[in-house]
């Protein structure tokens, strides 16, 4: 059996310097903090949500309010206001309504090699529509523009 070859010290300050770029490539507003509560005030309950480009880029917008009832929707509408804003493109409303693009980056149709907007809420792929997913306090949005994931595994 042949022995396992130890990394190098260049190989392993490549790696270290790959980490520190990408903590650096973070932008500022992606830990925005939450509104403060006034004194002898609990800090109102928030949720997050992430915008995965799929090319390396993310938004990350933290502190967003919630509110009993709030969709996911709602909370993803709440995040694109913020500055910089985010562009969402649409279709329907309410309940029904449909997500066909997010800063210029619009839905490719089906198929697998196809990319388009989908959604998780707390590392569980959706099981309602954006309109139609009642949030609780604390939740995260992912929204990912990526091909389907392969059937069973949502």
């Amino acid at each position: 059996m042949s022995e396992t070859p130890k990394p190098s010290r260049r190989s392993l300050l490549g790696c270290l310097a790959l980490v520190v770029l990408g903590f650096a490539s973070v932008p500022v507003w992606a830990d925005e903090p939450a509104k403060k509560a006034p004194e002898g005030k609990s800090a109102p309950a928030t949720v997050s949500v992430v915008f995965d480009y799929g090319n390396g880029k993310e938004k990350v917008l933290t502190g967003i309010e919630w509110r009993q009832g709030m969709t996911a929707w709602e909370a993803t509408q709440a995040a694109a206001r913020r500055s910089p804003s985010i562009e969402l493109k649409h279709s329907g409303s309410g309940s029904m309504v449909f997500v066909t693009g997010i800063d210029g980056f619009k839905n490719q149709g089906g198929g697998r090699d196809k990319r388009s907007w989908q959604f998780w809420v707390n590392g569980t792929y959706a099981d309602a529509g954006v309109g139609a997913k009642v949030l609780q306090a604390g939740d995260k949005v992912l929204w990912k523009f990526a091909p389907p994931p392969p059937p069973g595994t949502w």
